[in-house]
């Protein structure tokens, strides 16, 4: 709504502003036009100011009105053809009330005419009415243009919108096999130790906490996207126990760079998931963060080996993976890269985000 009024002041001032530079520059050429006519001399240049003021001031006064009467019919809707028709006679008309103002004012002020003015309303009607159709072209031109920004604004606003309601959509696919385990966690520790699966439950609130409760954000420094994984590792370690190892290297400087809300978790998710299952126990991850020349490196390793496809499959974790690439896309359309390798019984997931600094 602001926006909206934005431009409509902008609208009222463009209009007001062309329509006196256009007013003032028809003037001055009708004061050279008489001053330059044969008859000058017969006149001070004191007159000609003041004559064609007299001529310029009725012109300012209807066109104003013409704009009110053009407002009211473009807000009803009318075709292209209805002001073709329309414009020209409605001008010729505007350019005859202005030259009989014109004349009253003369007979009042008592003053001389002068050569430019017809003593024919047609004819004189017919001269004026040019200044009419440049004010209506200008008035079509300028609330065209207005419209176009105001169309740019609203395409922009609903394209955000959209963007705003993928990402909150991409953002709640969290797996439901890691509540399953986790609730399954909880009920198997509560006979043997009541204080862990108490402990447990504070994990994993905490956890589904800071993803639920970022709703108006999209980003998040880096140093609070590790503190909710390592509530995440903290919960499958007391699942796993000894068959589970983590560790973090984050580089101190890209802890306050700020990332896509939920972008390292799936990767990290994927590695426990495919590292359980193809690695010799214990299951060791290694999360680093480096910031180097404005990129961002992030890295998660496990050891294990590579499960063919394991980006593409139909799972739930894939759900994640799947979803790091659209939301990277939509966020920094493809100024990413996103690569999953093995080397000597590890697996890396590499995401590097480029010139993130400048973003």
């Amino acid at each position: 709504m602001n926006k909206l009024l934005r431009y409509l002041k902008k609208r009222v001032t463009l209009l007001f502003t062309i329509q006196l530079i256009t007013l003032l520059v028809w003037y001055f050429f009708l004061v050279l036009e008489l001053e330059l006519s044969p008859k000058s001399s017969k006149y001070e240049l004191s007159y000609t100011l003041t004559r064609m003021f007299f001529t310029i001031l009725p012109v300012f006064i209807i066109s104003t009105i013409l704009f009110k009467i053009y407002d009211r019919f473009r807000y009803s809707g009318k075709t292209i053809t209805f002001w073709a028709l329309i414009l020209i006679p409605i001008n010729f008309i505007a350019a005859m009330i202005t030259d009989i103002i014109d004349s009253m004012l003369v007979v009042f002020f008592n003053l001389k005419d002068v050569p430019i003015i017809s003593k024919y309303i047609f004819f004189s009607a017919s001269s004026l009415i040019i200044p009419f159709l440049l004010l209506s072209g200008l008035y079509f031109a300028v609330n065209y243009w207005i419209n176009t920004q105001i169309q740019k604004e609203n395409l922009l606003k609903s394209e955000a919108l959209a963007h705003e309601a993928q990402l909150q959509m991409l953002r709640y696919q969290i797996n439901p096999h890691f509540l399953f385990n986790a609730l399954n966690t909880i009920r198997a520790t509560i006979a043997l130790d009541q204080s862990k699966a108490r402990h447990t439950v504070t994990l994993l609130s905490d956890f589904f906490r800071y993803t639920l409760e970022k709703d108006q954000e999209n980003s998040n420094t880096i140093g609070k996207e590790i503190s909710a994984i390592k509530n995440y590792l903290d919960i499958q370690k007391i699942r796993f126990e000894e068959k589970l190892e983590y560790e973090f290297n984050i580089d101190p400087i890209s802890r306050n760079i700020e990332i896509p809300f939920f972008i390292i978790h799936p990767l990290v998710e994927n590695a426990v998931k495919y590292g359980i299952e193809t690695s010799t126990p214990p299951l060791h991850i290694y999360i680093r963060s480096l910031l180097n020349s404005d990129n961002l490196f992030i890295k998660v390793t496990n050891n294990g080996s590579l499960v063919n496809n394991s980006f593409n499959n139909d799972n739930g974790t894939n759900t994640g993976i799947e979803n790091i690439r659209k939301r990277l896309d939509l966020i920094y359309h493809g100024n990413y890269e996103l690569n999953l390798n093995e080397h000597d019984n590890k697996v890396t997931a590499e995401l590097i985000i480029k010139n993130i600094v400048n973003k």
